[in-house]
């Protein structure tokens, strides 16, 4: 994708790797890139190189709004030490992709329900 216009939009817009996650087609032309074809090739080169599935409106209300591939990009988006030394369980944690299982207070013997036999029963 050589295009030099819109390389200039990219730079003077500051629109860094972290950034690409969140360009799509609704933003390109605030970035002034209005030309129709390069807005969908500029998009799905983002989309490939990024890994990510495109958008659908079909997609149902009940599901995440995104991938998890998606909003783990999405979450890393800005820097500092918290973003970059999190790992991505806890990330997947806090988006509601994965479940945080409880932690067992006690062991498997406090588990069991000890009762006493009834057995041999006295005649």
């Amino acid at each position: 994708m050589n295009l030099p216009v819109d390389k200039e939009c990219f730079i003077n817009n500051y629109i860094s790797g972290r950034k690409l996650i969140l360009v799509d087609a609704n933003t390109l032309p605030k970035l002034n890139i209005t030309n129709f074809e390069d807005i969908k090739s500029i998009t799905a080169a983002i989309h490939k190189l990024l890994n990510v599935q495109p958008e659908t409106w079909s997609r149902s209300i009940s599901l995440p709004p995104r991938d998890p591939e998606s909003m783990f990009l999405i979450y890393k988006r800005p820097t500092g030490r918290v973003y970059d030394k999190k790992p991505q369980s806890k990330i997947l944690e806090e988006t509601g992709y994965l479940i945080k299982r409880p932690k067992l207070t006690k062991n498997m013997w406090d588990l069991n329900y000890y009762e006493m036999p009834n057995f041999p029963k006295e005649i």
